[in-house]
């Protein structure tokens, strides 16, 4: 599977987990339709979002993010959030998204 330069991708036997560092907002949206648009045609990723850049996640990047965990779940895969600053969790929590995609310290992580 290709993905940009902004993903880190690593294999563990047949299953792999990948690592990307999102964008602040307006990229956010494009980068997360990307994502998205890659793994409808091949999901074989668990991937973690690093959001450490991201101070706001709009409504439609927060669709995206749904489509994102859609898409994994179907598959068996699994989308977390990592690096999330108190106002963005809040935005997330509001959308009814943090009830639905786990959000984790980065230290809780594996490999």
């Amino acid at each position: 599977m290709i993905l940009d330069d902004y993903v880190t991708v690593t294999g563990n036997g047949e299953r792999a987990s990948g690592r990307m560092k999102l964008r602040a907002e307006p990229t956010l949206c494009n980068q997360l339709n990307e994502v998205c648009e890659i793994l409808q045609q091949n999901s074989k990723l668990s991937l973690t979002l690093d959001c450490h850049s991201v101070d706001y996640i709009s409504q439609q990047s927060g669709s995206l993010l749904l489509r994102l965990l859609k898409t994994l779940r179907d598959e068996g895969y699994a989308l977390m959030l990592t690096n999330v600053a108190q106002p963005t969790c809040d935005i997330l929590e509001s959308m009814g998204i943090a009830d639905l995609i786990p959000i984790v310290d980065d230290e809780d992580l594996p490999g």
